[in-house]
């Protein structure tokens, strides 16, 4: 008989409905059986009584650190029942791929009975040699993962079919809505989910599906994420829900709650840290390179490497330079140089640190020795001696153009508005010069403010901008 089980804890309700404390048992609804791909998903065990119990999922961020949701963990008094397994999507065959968890954190600001910052971090006793998840940064969060698409983002765990219907040995996966805090607000009655939360759902859910789609209580600290050119990316940690687990009652489904994991990136990076084993955020940038260069000639294109990390510092950092055959690079640089490594270079500053914030730029200096024009392609990856947790943005890809001639770079386009929303395109040329397209700008701006003055004299409301 399998060693493992569900843990099944009663919850209270709050009055919205929302459960206080999320129970513990492993669930999934409307899911299928995930597979091997997902080796950074973590089952949390407890050991009770000699026997092991699967109680939440987790997220490997880094060689030493996992994501889970603070509930999972804050009625233990030690790390001393707690195990995880890894890289391994079956309960029942996990006796092998089984790890100690030397200690867990707590943010300091979780409430336990509104759920808000709802996050714990476990630190590993050993570290594993293993896949990890990355952490969306704002743009990403904003443009790719709070969007509308249908099932764009997905969910794990181990789990139930229903509401008390057994846990599941097998992995699950499901496909999820994003759905903004304001309308899930509405859906659940009330104030329930603050800025430090997101939610998810299955709004229109397969017709054969009894329970439809979604996460319940023991999915618990697990992944809510998207993945994007191969890489996760967690957006959520699995926080809170109904006790229905995704079924409709009276055509009404409430969304499910998660921990909304960037708004704790500042925390993570200073726990890491303060334990020895800090996660950073590095990267390589080719944000000042152009994209036209003449073909045959020698020339100068920078290369970035950021520290974009919010506390922590990098060190023995640089960059893993790929460059097609027909470029050759001039070293060394001024305050940095490369060494050749399987193809490619490897590139460091004289001083390969860089404290929170902070840049350093490659002048690269490249010849081209091609024959004709074309297309070419440069990538970059950044290192350093500390995991990165945003694992997807460590290589960056640019494009160039070897031609003849390089073109004149078009114009940029400046629209300028007045008071009366009335619009003045401007252009600026390529000798940085500001040509005005319409020459009443001045003149019709001037009149819209001293309007706008009368209007105040007279006893008109202000309004703040």
């Amino acid at each position: 008989m399998s060693r493992y089980r569900s843990a099944i804890l009663l919850c209270a309700l709050l009055a919205a409905g929302l459960p206080a404390r999320a129970g513990l048992t492993p669930l999934v609804v409307g899911g299928e059986d995930a597979g091997p791909e997902f080796p950074w998903m973590a089952a949390v065990l407890e050991e009770r009584d000699g026997e092991l119990f699967q109680t939440c999922g987790a997220s490997l961020l880094a060689p030493h650190w996992l994501i889970t949701a603070a509930h999972c963990v804050d009625e233990l008094s030690d790390a001393g029942p707690l195990e995880v397994m890894l890289d391994q999507p079956r309960l029942s065959d996990g006796e092998d791929d089984r790890h100690d968890i030397s200690d867990f954190f707590i943010h300091p600001d979780f409430n336990s009975s509104t759920l808000d910052s709802d996050i714990a971090l476990l630190r590993l006793a050993e570290p594993v040699s293993l896949d990890t998840v990355s952490i969306p940064d704002a743009a990403m969060q904003r443009n790719e993962v709070e969007i509308t698409t249908s099932d764009n983002l997905e969910l794990l765990g181990w789990g139930e079919t229903g509401p008390d219907s057994g846990g599941s040995d097998e992995l699950q996966h499901v496909r999820l809505d994003w759905i903004d805090n304001q309308s899930c607000n509405q859906k659940w009655g009330g104030n329930t989910v603050t800025e430090n939360m997101i939610c998810a759902w299955e709004p229109d859910p397969p017709e054969d599906e009894e329970y439809g789609q979604d996460a319940c209580a023991g999915d618990s600290g697990g992944p809510l994420f998207i993945t994007r050119s191969g890489y996760p990316w967690i957006t959520g940690a699995v926080s809170a829900g109904t006790a229905d687990c995704g079924f409709q009652e009276n055509d009404e489904i409430r969304p499910s709650i998660y921990t909304r994991v960037i708004n704790f990136v500042d925390w993570i990076e200073e726990i890491t840290a303060a334990q020895g084993h800090p996660v950073v955020d590095a990267r390589p940038s080719f944000e000042e390179a152009a994209i036209y260069y003449e073909l045959n000639s020698q020339f100068s294109l920078p290369l970035k490497l950021r520290n974009d990390s919010t506390h922590n510092g990098i060190a023995d950092s640089g960059l893993v330079l790929t460059l097609p055959d027909r470029l050759s690079l001039e070293l060394p640089g001024e305050d940095w140089d490369c060494e050749p490594e399987g193809g490619d270079w490897r590139c460091s500053a004289d001083d390969p640190a860089l404290a929170a914030g902070e840049s350093f730029t490659f002048d690269l200096v490249l010849t081209d020795t091609g024959d004709g024009e074309a297309a070419a392609s440069l990538s970059a990856t950044a290192f350093s001696e500390h995991p990165d947790y945003r694992r997807g943005n460590l290589q960056q890809h640019h494009e160039i153009q070897l031609v003849e001639e390089v073109p004149e770079p078009e114009p940029e386009k400046i629209v300028l508005k007045d008071r009366d929303s009335n619009s003045f395109p401007l252009s600026l040329n390529h000798h940085g010069l500001l040509v005005l397209a319409m020459l009443g700008y001045l003149r019709r701006s001037q009149l819209s403010s001293h309007s706008s003055r009368r209007s105040a004299s007279a006893g008109a409301p202000r309004q703040a901008r």
